[in-house]
């Protein structure tokens, strides 16, 4: 629908030109000459530009005055500024009553939480102390127990040091040193300390003597060891298919510069399989030519608890298996299996 469009006319229309009204949509003053157009709805007016960006649409209708209105539709703008002028220092009051409302809010809610947090620590400190003053007194307890138990155990080694001075003194009148030392010149002692040191003398030449009577065991096994292989037709020729098992010690002083030999004769070329199994300690073989030569050494197998040589080919003569302890802090007995291959034509 096409806009009423009315011309501002400077004679005609002072009471309108004195309102000193605005476009709402630009914001410019509106003035004689102007052409605008009169809102239906509001009675707000439009310059004719304006209203057609408007697209001619306002207050959600299309519809314009046919009339210039020579009245105020509105009032008296004059007042109704006033009003809103008044009306707005209201809210400017109101909005200062609020800020200091807010502000004051703000520093009560400080104050609270300040108050809030002191009644939560009080509690806490309170605890603390409380829990301090009970560790301070368990402490005291645990100490005058401990004293007490102190007690008790010197009472204790007091009672302990006057047995262990009667049994060295009984120890000490059974124990001879004929073998050791002639003690004849040693007089005896009377603090606790000396006797000790004594007595531990007398031990340490006891255990002297033990391990010397252990490494003439050791050796007496290996000459056992050595006369029944002997008996087992050693050295020896074992025939195609067949196979000998000799069962031997290794003692801690059976190193590779101080092995155990075992013969063996080839009478014809053949191949052999030889392992050394069933130890505890890590032993190990080589089989050595009459020349001295080292033929070829053993290879650990993958259970850890033996070496073997398979399938290994040696000509005719004689050769020895020497066998020895690696492990310097364990002897162990083993069992040396010489297996010769049957060769099948």
């Amino acid at each position: 629908m096409n806009p009423h469009i009315h011309d501002v006319n400077e004679s005609r229309h002072q009471a309108f030109l004195s309102e000193g009204r605005k476009d709402p949509f630009t914001q410019e003053k509106i003035k004689a000459g102007d052409r605008i157009v009169f809102c239906a709805g509001c009675k707000s007016a439009f310059l004719h530009s304006s209203w057609e960006a408007m697209r001619g649409r306002h207050c959600e209708q299309t519809e314009t005055l046919t009339e210039f209105p020579h009245t105020l539709r509105l009032g008296d703008v004059t007042k109704l500024q006033t009003e809103i002028q008044v009306l707005n220092d209201q809210i400017t009051n109101q909005q200062r009553k609020i800020g200091s409302l807010t502000q004051d809010n703000e520093e009560t809610n400080v104050k609270i939480k300040f108050l809030a947090t002191l009644c939560y620590l009080f509690p806490v400190i309170i605890a603390g102390i409380g829990y301090f003053a009970y560790d301070q007194y368990q402490r005291i307890q645990s100490l005058q127990s401990l004293n007490t138990d102190k007690r008790s155990q010197i009472v204790s080694l007091e009672q302990q040091r006057d047995r262990i001075e009667a049994k060295i003194a009984a120890l000490s009148g059974k124990i001879s040193l004929d073998n050791c030392q002639n003690d004849n010149n040693i007089k005896q002692p009377t603090p606790l300390e000396q006797k000790i040191a004594v007595f531990e003398k007398k031990l340490d030449c006891l255990l002297t003597q033990r391990d010397n009577f252990q490494n003439q065991r050791n050796s007496y096994k290996n000459q056992r060891d050595f006369y029944q292989n002997a008996l087992n037709a050693y050295p020896y020729s074992i025939p195609p298919g067949s196979e000998v098992n000799y069962r031997g010690y290794l003692s801690t002083s059976n190193s590779q510069s101080n092995p155990i030999f075992y013969r063996l004769y080839v009478p014809s070329s053949s191949r052999f399989d030889i392992y050394l199994k069933d130890m505890e300690a890590d032993g190990d073989f080589e089989i050595i030519d009459s020349q001295g030569n080292t033929v070829n050494n053993s290879l650990r197998t993958s259970s850890g608890s033996s070496d073997e040589l398979r399938n290994f080919y040696l000509s005719s003569g004689y050769y020895n298996i020497k066998i020895w302890n690696y492990s310097t802090e364990r002897s162990t007995y083993f069992t040396l299996r010489v297996y010769r291959i049957e060769v099948r034509p």
